[in-house]
């Protein structure tokens, strides 16, 4: 998401035209849409078999609408707008929580440091049973977040069931303003290396970020390491404001352009860098978008920082938020931003064939950075050095997706008030954990394990033969746990890992978790290999030779 905030007032009805006036519809063409629409409308209302809901009717048109114009133009119910309004303001009102669902039950998954909820001694693993008078079993993970939430100086009481406790305990909490958490980790990695993992570009991201390099600074740092993977990105100002923490004074940067001429914006930098020269590496992956993506161009396309990891998500669109009324904002599409090289990193068309020919249309070739390296626009942000990630296979993802890591590390931290950190996994605590999912009736859920379960709900137990049906399927089941425990085997290091860093993230919180799992992030360790040699980065940086090119769509 990249996002600009305007201000304006129109009916709510009006919202169902808007996308029509950004087609390029001559005024005759704009009177007679919207007429024909306002007609269909009202018939509608007045002459179906059955009552419609004017409200939700509108909602749902307009939903249409934007879904065939592109996926980021939304129609915003005031309902909805938690979301928009942190980014927005950088903070909220609650009691500093983060929540999961696990097996049906609301789980405490981390209590952010200093919030009312890890001062009153609120844990991860804790299972929130009610809030206030509200039984949560039957809440959406949505409205449960919802009724946490609240006005500075407001209480709210929670019920809890915590491991190892028999009595259910409650907690009355005050909520205050919860700063969001943009920056996950901070900190110094070995060789000198300063590292930032940035979550997001909300409204304080920069001066968070700021204050971190500075940190590190004083602490000695020699080269700098930010990372932006799977930060789906933010504001547009503070996209510009961080790049600014690396580049000169008054360097062109950005450049907007849409139909309307408010849409067309030059951006420079407006004041000395913090970091104008040190050795610089940029973490990128599939899931950095927009504000990330307008980040790592731009130090890619001034030669400031190499790149390194996976191609960039692709989004090169700019919306903008326009209040509708006091219930309800739009948030559309209002123009496309370019690089300093002038390319365009929007993966792909859209519009869905009812936008007229796109004058903001550029080529995917013939872009060049400061130091002269070849670019291509289109597709992403692809990286100077290529380095992907080791993907899960499908026995660890499982235990990841179904919470066996952080439920068996609830235990495991109960069990061992004392427990320090780092944290390391001995043999004996995987078998453990081996143990433990036999326990919890876990099973390794493939096509195979599918076939056999239908296999077996299709036999005819009256049958004669069902008998030696049913002691085959005995046998293949055999077979199934044999290949479960060899699954398990195969995995065996990275389950370790797995319990090392949720033990470690249930004890010292998101910071431990990081520190738990460096070793194992190859990218992480490429990155730091690259950044501490610097005739490499100067290397990469003025290399001419190569043009870095998009994946296709």
């Amino acid at each position: 998401m990249l996002l600009l905030p305007i201000k304006s007032r129109s009916l709510v009805l009006t919202a169902l035209f808007v996308p029509l006036l950004l087609l390029g519809l001559t005024p005759t063409d704009e009177k007679q849409a919207v007429g024909r629409l306002e007609n269909v409308f009202e018939e509608l209302l007045n002459r179906y078999v059955m009552e419609i809901d004017p409200e939700k009717l509108t909602t749902r048109t307009i939903d249409g609408m934007l879904n065939e114009l592109d996926p980021y133009s939304e129609y915003i119910l005031k309902s909805d707008q938690y979301q928009l309004d942190v980014l927005m303001k950088g903070q909220y009102g609650g009691v500093g929580i983060h929540l999961g669902r696990q097996k049906d039950s609301l789980v405490v998954i981390a209590a952010i440091a200093g919030s009312p909820a890890e001062k009153q001694g609120i844990r991860p693993g804790d299972i929130i049973i009610k809030i206030d008078s509200v039984w949560t079993k039957d809440l959406s993970y949505k409205e449960a977040s919802k009724r946490v939430r609240g006005p500075q100086g407001q209480p709210v009481t929670l019920l809890i069931k915590r491991y190892g406790v028999n009595e259910a305990l409650e907690f009355r909490l005050v909520r205050k303003i919860i700063r969001i958490e943009d920056i996950t980790y901070s900190g110094m990695l070995e060789g000198d290396v300063g590292y930032v993992k940035l979550a997001s570009f909300a409204r304080f991201s920069g001066i968070h970020l700021e204050q971190e390099i500075r940190n590190l600074q004083r602490a000695g740092m020699t080269t700098f390491i930010l990372d932006l993977r799977g930060n789906p990105g933010g504001l547009l100002n503070v996209a510009l404001q961080i790049s600014n923490l690396f580049l000169p004074q008054n360097e062109f940067v950005l450049e907007t352009k849409g139909r309307l001429r408010t849409a067309n914006k030059r951006y420079a930098t407006t004041k000395p860098p913090v970091l104008p020269d040190m050795p610089m590496v940029v973490l990128i992956d599939q899931g950095s978008a927009s504000a990330s993506e307008i980040v790592a161009g731009i130090l890619q396309d001034m030669d400031r920082a190499v790149i390194l990891g996976t191609q960039s998500f692709g989004k090169g669109l700019v919306q903008t938020i326009y209040d509708i009324d006091d219930d309800a904002s739009l948030k559309v599409t209002t123009a496309k931003y370019y690089l300093p090289s002038g390319r365009l990193i929007q993966k792909s068309e859209f519009g869905h064939g009812l936008t007229k020919t796109d004058s903001l249309a550029v080529d995917t070739l013939g872009f060049f950075t400061q130091n002269g390296r070849s670019m291509r626009g289109g597709g992403g942000i692809s990286p100077d050095v290529d380095v992907a990630p080791i993907l899960m296979d499908r026995y660890e993802r499982q235990l990841w997706n179904k919470g066996f890591f952080f439920r068996y590390a609830v235990k495991y931290a109960s069990e061992h008030p004392t427990i320090t950190l780092p944290f390391y996994s001995k043999d004996e605590t995987v078998e453990s954990f081996r143990v433990w999912l036999e326990l919890e009736k876990y099973h390794y859920s493939t096509d195979f394990i599918h076939w056999l379960n239908r296999a077996e709900s299709l036999i005819d137990t009256t049958v004669a033969a069902s008998d030696s049906l049913l002691e085959l399927m005995s046998q293949v089941r055999r077979l199934a746990v044999m290949m479960e425990q060899q699954a398990f085997d195969a995995n065996y290091d990275r389950i370790r890992l797995g319990i090392e860093q949720e033990v470690a993230a249930v004890v010292g919180g998101n910071s431990a978790q990081f520190a738990a799992g460096v070793s194992a992030d190859l990218v992480l360790q490429e990155a730091i290999g690259l950044v501490t040699n610097p005739s490499r980065v100067s290397t990469i940086l003025n290399n001419r030779a190569v043009a870095k090119s998009p994946k296709p769509d």
